[in-house]
């Protein structure tokens, strides 16, 4: 097992088990600050199984000091699982945050204009200066913006937005999954389609059957986090990182026909937009699985021994010794005991060296020279 260079501490996370190998799955990791760790979490890395291959990950948020959401990406999973790691306690290493190398699709709108390569939209939809996409119903006009890209079961949405203006009915709101189909669907309160080409959009409440959210009732205009997951035979939605409710019927048809979108719709027009800061689509486990994993018991770098306690002293020497316990992830060229007549002796002080380790296990060595009399700190 390898060690990542430059980092002094790690956490195994384990992964879990499956009925079938699985490539590619994202995974979010919540990170609770430690003192070992930037203030920014600027030194977290995770790594596959080896300890030491770099894997593709992103910084949802942090709050300094005090805890981040990560999320990373793994190549390959056996159906058994495995064990990968997370390494903090480097106080030269900087960000490292791709959400476009993380994810099946990621955007947060940085750019001067809506990338075309991502997205198809319909009506007055653009990227704003501060970063955002803006579907404008202040312009006077329905509008939608759709990824091109179409995903089955066994993907998730996640996206930061918020609502400004109208009233709690008006424009309607869909955020979430939209579909290939054109299909009439009347159980919820809202029907709406918009063609274009082969793609219509439909949404109804998250209580009806169709793989959307709205929040028109909601009425808040700060942002929020909505999170969608579309698995074999159950959609899941999440508001604010809340419990996830679950859903069934034709949101969770797996055919290769579900696209994330976004949706503002009304009757009239009134004054009214859409802000979106990101969105990104994460890959989930076949079966189900949470993308949620914890880490298990903190790792550092350096070996790991206790002191024994001296013996066989005599007026001028003395038999020291330890047990080495774990052999750390340095290549290990001496080691001994040290003393000195002061106390907290370092290697700085006089030293036995009984030259390079390679196993772990109990040793004695013997402190020489000594003077009778003297009170000696081992």
């Amino acid at each position: 097992m390898s060690w990542l260079t430059g980092w002094s501490y790690r956490k195994p996370i384990t992964l879990p088990v499956t009925i079938g190998d699985e490539t590619n799955l994202n995974f979010r990791f919540d990170l609770t600050y430690s003192p070992k760790m930037d203030s920014n979490f600027a030194d977290i890395r995770f790594t596959d199984s080896d300890g030491e291959t770099l894997l593709k990950q992103f910084r949802e948020s942090h709050t300094a000091d005090t805890s981040a959401i990560w999320w990373f990406k793994v190549p390959s999973k056996p159906a058994a699982g495995k064990t990968v790691y997370i390494y903090y306690g480097n106080e030269d290493a900087t960000l490292s945050s791709s959400g476009s190398d993380t994810f099946a699709v990621y955007d947060d709108f940085s750019g001067d204009s809506l990338d075309t390569d991502i997205w198809e939209a319909y009506g007055p939809v653009y990227v704003t200066g501060s970063g955002a996409l803006n579907l404008d119903m202040y312009l006077g006009a329905n509008c939608c913006a759709w990824g091109k890209a179409a995903f089955a079961a066994g993907y998730g949405m996640r996206t930061k937005c918020r609502r400004t203006g109208g009233n709690p009915n008006e424009p309607r709101t869909t955020v979430g999954w939209v579909h290939d189909a054109i299909e009439p669907y009347t159980n919820g309160r809202v029907y709406y389609y918009k063609s274009k080409g082969t793609l219509s959009f439909k949404s109804v409440y998250a209580t009806g059957a169709c793989s959307t959210y709205l929040f028109d009732d909601i009425q808040s205009y700060s942002y929020h986090i909505f999170d969608f997951k579309r698995m074999a035979g159950i959609a899941r939605f999440s508001y604010d990182d809340g419990d996830y409710v679950d859903h069934t019927g034709y949101c969770v048809v797996d055919a290769d026909e579900w696209h994330p979108g976004y949706m503002l719709y009304s009757t009239y027009t009134p004054d009214s937009n859409l802000l979106v800061d990101w969105v990104f689509v994460y890959k989930l486990s076949t079966e189900n699985v949470g993308v949620e994993v914890t880490g298990g018991e903190e790792e550092d770098i350096a070996p790991k021994l206790t002191t024994s306690a001296v013996s066989g002293i005599t007026a001028s020497m003395a038999t020291g010794g330890g047990n080495v316990t774990f052999l750390g992830y340095y290549d290990i060229t001496a080691y001994g005991v040290c003393w000195n007549t002061v106390g907290t002796p370092t290697v700085s002080d006089d030293t036995t060296d009984e030259g390079a380790l390679s196993e772990t296990g109990v040793f004695t060595t013997s402190m020489t020279e000594l003077m009778s009399g003297v009170t000696y700190y081992v």
